[in-house]
């Protein structure tokens, strides 16, 4: 890959960033940058490249997420009963 497919693969990476945080879907923003006249293989190679990424953040959330929750701790409650009779 030279230097100036490498630039353009920057671009559609940050293109479909941008716009899949906007909402879009990655089919119609596929299909725009290919009316616009732009390579397959650079925007399916972008593409490829931007779901790694955003897979590896989810991975990272969750992990986050499951340390977060096994520090939580959890007591028992009290019935209903106990609480009324002061036990």
């Amino acid at each position: 890959m030279n230097q100036k497919e490498a630039n353009r693969i920057k671009e559609l990476m940050d293109y479909f960033r941008k716009n899949l945080e906007k909402g879009y879907s990655v089919e119609s923003l596929k299909w725009a940058l290919v009316s616009q006249g732009n390579s397959k293989r650079e925007i399916l190679k972008a593409l490829q490249i931007v779901e790694a990424e955003n897979n590896s953040e989810i991975n990272n959330k969750e992990q986050t997420k499951n340390t977060e929750n096994s520090k939580i701790k959890v007591e028992p409650k009290k019935s209903f009963w106990k609480n009324f009779f002061n036990k």
